[in-house]
């Protein structure tokens, strides 16, 4: 009998989607084995997550009053102890379903809470302050949150983890003359894909023809950031737009850093797996990047999105690969020792036991 639903709203390629499934894996290892609820069907991370033996329901109905009460309907038939919303805008679904079928309610910050509450307006304060528990992963959350009244002995703090097996360092990667910098993730605006391209602008300026930019992804604005790049002559010279990838570690191992430009994130998974990967890590001081990286040892971040100090990186790291390799080495040392899965188990105990 399972004990814990989780809910999404999709099961795409997003952090919050993936860190659901090494939530679902520690869980089973525990021999808790919980259900998922998505609003969405055919996600990304259903097949993966049935493998791991959970099951998953599809609630697709295009109205949310019937998608609600169906729901409900499961909660109140699958005999849970526990709701656990693993996206921000989910909470008030479960905390409406635990109320009425008298389950424990978990909510999830997965930003920075400024932006999830200018998004979602008043219902994102309600977000916010109803889930009797709410989970952030992110310190940077958590310290917002209580600036917008919630209680912060109610918050719990739950880290991003990594596979850190899966995104490991390419052992006997072949020597090229191009140093690739890769951008993962979804192509909307929070993520300014055109600070890349701008980056990139400034080091053809200098006439850096071995520095290569790769955004791997795709999203509503893909096509405007493509013809952004072709304006200005970049695109498949200097910057090229691959779509979404079926395998992100093998993009990480076939790269030299990573890049990061974004208006705001909570613990960027992406940064994390860059990281355990081996590969430095250029990013805007954005959620706690500034407290998962040591500036210039295990990776570099930049305040108020200087793009030309973020190209001036760039360009050093092009042309020393010793530091390259030190502050990967390092980077990936701080990754096993603070954002393993290992660690994940203990962390969900205490986190459902104090709910």
């Amino acid at each position: 009998m399972s004990t814990l639903s989780g809910e999404a709203h999709n099961l795409g390629q997003g952090g919050a989607e993936r860190q659901l499934f090494y939530i679902a894996k520690a869980l089973i290892q525990q021999e808790c084995f919980p259900d998922v609820f998505t609003f969405s069907e055919g996600g990304y991370w259903e097949a993966p997550l049935r493998e791991l033996g959970v099951r998953v329901f599809s609630i697709t109905e295009r109205s949310k009053v019937a998608r609600f009460k169906k729901f409900v309907n499961f909660i109140k038939r699958g005999n849970y102890q526990y709701i656990h919303s693993q996206q921000f805008c989910t909470n008030l679904y479960a905390v409406a379903a635990s109320l009425l079928g008298n389950v424990k309610c978990i909510g999830s910050i997965r930003n920075n809470v400024i932006s999830e509450i200018r998004d979602m307006g008043l219902m994102g304060w309600f977000s916010l302050i109803l889930p009797m528990q709410i989970v952030a992963n992110s310190k940077c959350g958590i310290e917002n949150a209580t600036q917008y009244f919630r209680n912060p002995k109610t918050i719990y703090f739950l880290p991003n983890v990594v596979d850190t097996d899966v995104f490991s360092p390419e052992a006997l990667r072949n020597p090229t003359n191009l140093f690739k910098v890769v951008t993962v993730g979804t192509v909307w605006k929070p993520k300014r894909i055109d600070r890349v391209i701008e980056i990139a602008e400034i080091l053809k300026q200098r006439a850096e023809r071995n520095i290569i930019f790769e955004i791997i992804g795709d999203g509503d604005e893909l096509n405007w950031m493509m013809a952004l790049a072709k304006s200005k002559g970049l695109l498949d010279s200097m910057v090229f737009f691959k779509g979404r990838s079926g395998n992100v570690a093998s993009d990480y191992r076939n790269a030299d850093a990573l890049l990061l430009t974004s208006d705001f994130e909570g613990t960027p998974n992406v940064v994390l797996e860059a990281m355990s990967s081996g590969l430095p890590v250029v990013a805007s001081s954005v959620g706690d990047v500034s407290r998962i990286i040591k500036n210039g040892e295990t990776g570099f971040f930049v305040e108020h999105q200087d793009l030309m100090k973020m190209a001036n990186i760039i360009e050093m790291l092009s042309q020393n690969p010793v530091l390259c390799s030190s502050v990967g080495r390092k980077a990936r040392s701080y990754i096993l020792e603070n954002h393993s899965q290992v660690m994940l188990a203990q962390k969900l105990t205490q986190l459902y036991s104090a709910a």
